[in-house]
This record gives C-alpha cells, sequence and structure tokens, in this order.
C-alpha cells in the first residue's frame, strides 16, 4: 500500500487518488497549502482499505485509473460515509464525461490541468473550508442580506 499523510492546518483530512505521481503529489501539495491533512493514494483499493479504518472528509480522485475508476471509488466511499464531499479529476474533455457529470455521488469535477484557484472555488462550491494565505475560508457561501 503506497500513501504518504502531510499534516492539517484546520483540522480537516483528504485523500488524493491518482495512478500518475506527479499528479497525486501536485494535487495534495496544493490540498496541504489549502490547510487540508493529506493522505496519497496511487490506486483505488489502497484508499478504500485506509478509508474503512481511518475515514477522511474529502476524496479527490483521478476518473481514469486501472482497476477501479474514480467513479466507482467516489460511489464505495459514499457508500461508507454520505458525509464525505467526493471530487473527481480528469483528463478528458467535458463532453466526454458529460453523462458521469450527473451521477449524484460525485460532489464536483476538475478538469486537468487545474490552478489553485480553481481547486478553491471547487471546494467553495461544495461547502468544504480551507486557507487562503493563512486565513480559513467559511466551508459556506455567504448570505447577502438586501
Amino acid at each position: 500500500m503506497m500513501s504518504q499523510t502531510i499534516p492539517s492546518a484546520i483540522g480537516r483530512s483528504a485523500m488524493v487518488v491518482d495512478d500518475n505521481p506527479t499528479v497525486c503529489t501536485a494535487t495534495a501539495a496544493m490540498m496541504s497549502h489549502l490547510g487540508y491533512s493529506v493522505q496519497i493514494f496511487y490506486e483505488g483499493g489502497s484508499a478504500i482499505a485506509r478509508f474503512q479504518y481511518s475515514p477522511c472528509d474529502l476524496l479527490i480522485t483521478d476518473y481514469e485509473m486501472p482497476e477501479i475508476n474514480g467513479l466507482q471509488l467516489g460511489q464505495r466511499i459514499k457508500s461508507l460515509s454520505p458525509q464525505t464531499r467526493i471530487v473527481i479529476m480528469t483528463g478528458l474533455w467535458r463532453a466526454s464525461v458529460e453523462e458521469e457529470m450527473n451521477n449524484p455521488t460525485i460532489d464536483a469535477w476538475l478538469f486537468k490541468p487545474f490552478k489553485l484557484e480553481e481547486l478553491e472555488s471547487v471546494l467553495f462550491s461544495i461547502g468544504m473550508p480551507y486557507t487562503q494565505s493563512g486565513v480559513k475560508v467559511p466551508s459556506t457561501k455567504p448570505v447577502f442580506v438586501r
């Protein structure tokens, strides 16, 4: 089981799963920068095994992986922990995953390559807190009163 853990600044945890070590490490570094404790996995089976005894708040997974794809992994994690947020990242064209994007199990999609700002936007859209320049950004969208 290949994994690595990066400590948290906001008390939230994430798993990043991608069979490409470069993408996995870069995404984990962004999540760490945003204050998350991050566990890195290069395949879904190891992530599921770890999740069963050490659940996380957020799963960010690649869509196309050998053995178990990101959609299957997300569905499995959601069945174990419905409150865990699931984000799938992919390098595929949006049109090629349009049908899968309607799956209610998945909270958000990220299209590679993506920047830190796009990741922040996705976290904000699914109500996950993060830090920005050391300041915690709230986990809910602001309510504007007229």
